[in-house]
């Protein structure tokens, strides 16, 4: 009798012993052994529901409630910067698509020069009935759609349906042209000739054509002239100067003309510039005020 009560003692004590070896290794190594019998199983199930070990304990639990808004927290931060990277990453790549439809139109005006004596397009033919062709209509032959006149920026704020379109064919365009080089062929105004390419002084700081358009005001002031809070009009495609013979028409309220406009600075408060020699650029709008050299085709701008 007292043999058998020694070896249930001895088998307890070292089941015992054998429990606290694995609940060691389990709280030193912060992962649950593979016990190798039965008995090493049933042992590690056991700690494994009991508080009594306390890294198995800590490796099961739940999150806090504190936990989990600092995590929400987290997260929704994370969220917000990547909002706004991706926000900005979708304003520049339209900016981009703009320069390329001014690189397009710049091209189609070389081509349309090219067959056509030297001449630049007529900014526009008309009657006296407020409709007619524009610049673009006469250049459409060298563009590969009428996508490249559409601003993808200006195009998401426009509301359709417009009231009024002076062409013809009903085509809208984001783009303006500087009207002193093209002039215009119409009886409700003198007419003035389109102008030859070989007769630019400087064709490399003259402006021929810019992302469009805002309400202008007549001053000498660049930095008041054209601001980001400048009333922006629906459509319109003549460029000229904010204090030229024709201000009443650029510096006019969308409501009474549509046609003439200043630049739009509505990439980053910059607008894509094409200049005569072809290339373009992305400038503020510092260039344009009332008697502004960067439109005349004697003069041009400078740095």
């Amino acid at each position: 009798m007292n043999d058998h009560l020694a070896t249930v003692v001895n088998a307890y004590k070292r089941q015992r012993a054998e429990r606290r070896t694995i609940e060691r290794e389990v709280r030193e190594s912060k992962i649950i052994p593979k016990p190798t019998d039965e008995r090493a199983q049933a042992i590690v199930l056991k700690a494994f529901f009991e508080p009594s070990c306390p890294a198995l304990t800590e490796a099961v639990r739940g999150f806090t409630l504190l936990e989990l808004l600092v995590a929400i927290g987290i997260i929704g931060f994370l969220a917000a910067l990547m909002l706004s990277a991706l926000s900005q990453a979708k304003q520049k790549a339209m900016a981009v698509a703009c320069a390329g439809n001014v690189h397009q139109i710049n091209l189609a005006v070389s081509m349309y020069c090219q067959n056509n004596d030297g001449f630049y397009p007529l900014t526009w033919t008309g009657t006296n009935a407020g409709h007619g062709v524009c610049w673009f209509n006469y250049i459409r032959p060298y563009l590969p759609n009428t996508n490249a006149i559409l601003c993808p920026t200006k195009e998401q704020t426009r509301r359709w349906p417009l009231t009024y379109i002076f062409a013809d064919d009903r085509t809208v365009s984001d783009y303006a042209a500087n009207y002193q080089i093209g002039g215009h062929d119409a009886p409700v105004l003198p007419s003035l000739r389109a102008r030859k390419d070989m007769t630019l002084a400087r064709p490399a700081s003259t402006v021929y054509v810019v992302d469009a358009g805002t309400q202008p005001i007549d001053t000498a002031n660049p930095n008041q002239c054209v601001t980001t809070s400048s009333p922006q009009k629906a459509q319109c495609w003549v460029l000229d100067d904010a204090g030229g013979p024709y201000s009443w028409l650029v510096c006019a309220p969308a409501r009474s003309d549509d046609n003439w406009c200043g630049p739009s600075i509505r990439h980053s408060a910059r607008c894509n510039v094409g200049f005569l020699d072809g290339h373009n650029e992305a400038m503020n709008a510092q260039w344009y005020y009332r008697g502004t050299p960067w439109l005349k085709p004697m003069l041009g701008g400078g740095r």
